[in-house]
């Protein structure tokens, strides 16, 4: 027989894996379609790793290591992008449009 152990979880004020997946779903971006700038919101909450931009072949065409929350996506040729927004325990991707 194994003595019974009660345990005390207490909260440490930090982001519980519901609330923070519900931040990360929080994040959107806009214009999109997109001409030179893309405005990212709801990042305040998040620690940001990267943020990355892939065309649809899979190539990293473009790359941030700061939490900007406006990517400069001029340079780009028109077409179909993903943005991914990497925080040290998830990623989100967003599709876009650059024309």
């Amino acid at each position: 027989d194994y003595p019974s152990t009660e345990l005390e979880i207490v909260a440490a004020g930090t982001l519980s894996t519901d609330s923070f997946t519900e931040e990360l779903n929080k994040i959107t971006i806009y214009p999109n379609p997109v001409s030179e700038k893309i405005n990212i919101q709801n990042l305040n909450k998040l620690n940001i790793s990267n943020i990355k931009i892939f065309n649809v072949f899979g190539k990293e065409v473009l790359s941030t290591l700061n939490s900007k929350e406006i990517v400069d996506v001029s340079s780009l040729v028109n077409g179909i992008y993903l943005l991914s927004i990497k925080t040290e325990k998830n990623t989100k991707t967003i599709k876009f449009v650059k024309n």
